[in-house]
């Protein structure tokens, strides 16, 4: 079955840096924002005109629903924002490191267990109305860099993910 679309999706970026000749600083911001506006589709099924309990009422090869259900993508939104800065400790050692802290999130409403009427009743309720999803992130890398000889640098890096 086709999907139908009709959604979209802004993606916002703001950065600025400044630097002098030891050090530099960058700061920027990115969101993201998905907006789907058809939250479920629901079709037909070809072989039933009446949903049906096995086997009460249902022959054994047509049992089922007469229609089908599934969720689209759920709309959402991600923002994170960016520090970055490199300098001189020495003259022979650099220290570069990054920082960014990121916050998403998401509350599509759920779909019932099933669309036959009949087993809805019998259906337990769902636990939640939505996922109210939130997540927090923080990246965050550090490198220590310093030349050994005029072709070779040693190099450290710390990366932490949350």
């Amino acid at each position: 079955m086709p999907e139908p679309i009709d959604y979209f999706s802004n993606r916002v970026t703001a950065d600025t840096e400044y630097g002098r000749s030891k050090w530099v600083f960058r700061m920027g911001y990115l969101g993201s924002f998905f907006e789907n506006n058809i939250g479920s589709v629901t079709w037909d099924n070809p072989f039933r005109t009446t949903d049906c309990i096995a086997p009460t009422n249902c022959v054994a090869a047509t049992q089922g629903p007469a229609t089908g259900r599934t969720d689209l993508y759920p709309d959402n939104q991600a923002q994170y924002l960016n520090f970055a800065a490199a300098f001189d400790v020495t003259r022979w050692i650099r220290v570069l490191a990054s920082i960014s802290p990121g916050w998403l999130r998401q509350n599509d409403a759920f779909l019932p267990y099933t669309t036959n009427s009949l087993l809805e009743p019998l259906a337990p309720a769902l636990p939640s109305t939505s996922l109210h999803g939130e997540k927090q992130t923080l990246a965050m890398n550090y490198t220590l860099v310093s030349p050994l000889t005029k072709n070779v640098e040693l190099k450290a890096v710390y990366r932490h993910y949350d």
